[in-house]
Parts: structure tokens; C-alpha cells; sequence
């Protein structure tokens, strides 16, 4: 079910020309030993409540399961590509 919501998001994403963001954050990462960026991929809140709004609430039964999805990926190390949660 996620799959189908991801290619959905795609398609609206290259529609309306949105580019994701990300999150950055520094840690230590133990593969490297020293102190690295980190970096996930953010939810665009305002792109997913304007759907919400023009669908009548609608769309955040798709919205929820996004906000479940991204609050549980991982941070990324930049460097070595590390996964920490």
C-alpha cells in the first residue's frame, strides 16, 4: 500500500515541481569514528496539508501513514552511508 502512496507522491511531486528536503544533523558515527552529518529525507507539510485541504481531509488518511513512514527512517551519515535510527 505504501508503494502505491510513494508513486502518487512522484507523480504529484514532478507535477508541481518539488524537490524533497532534508534534514540534517550532526552525530558521531562509529563506522567512521569521528563526527559526521547526517542527513533523512523531510516530510513536506505544506504540500500534504494543502491537498488535505483542497480534498476535504481526504487526503490525510494518506498523509498518516506518511508521517508514520519518514518519522521512522533513519538519519544517513553522509559520508560512509551508516544508517542510524
Amino acid at each position: 500500500m505504501l508503494g502505491l502512496l510513494e508513486i502518487v507522491i512522484d507523480i504529484f511531486s514532478i507535477f508541481f515541481f518539488w524537490k524533497p528536503k532534508f534534514v540534517q544533523a550532526d552525530y558521531f558515527c562509529p563506522q567512521c569514528r569521528q563526527r559526521r552529518a547526517f542527513t533523512r529525507r523531510a516530510t513536506n507539510h505544506w504540500f500534504h496539508l494543502s491537498l488535505t485541504l483542497m480534498t476535504f481531509c481526504l487526503w490525510g488518511l494518506v498523509w498518516l501513514p506518511i508521517l508514520v513512514r519518514d518519522s521512522r527512517r533513519p538519519f544517513t551519515c553522509s559520508f560512509c552511508g551508516y544508517k542510524k535510527l
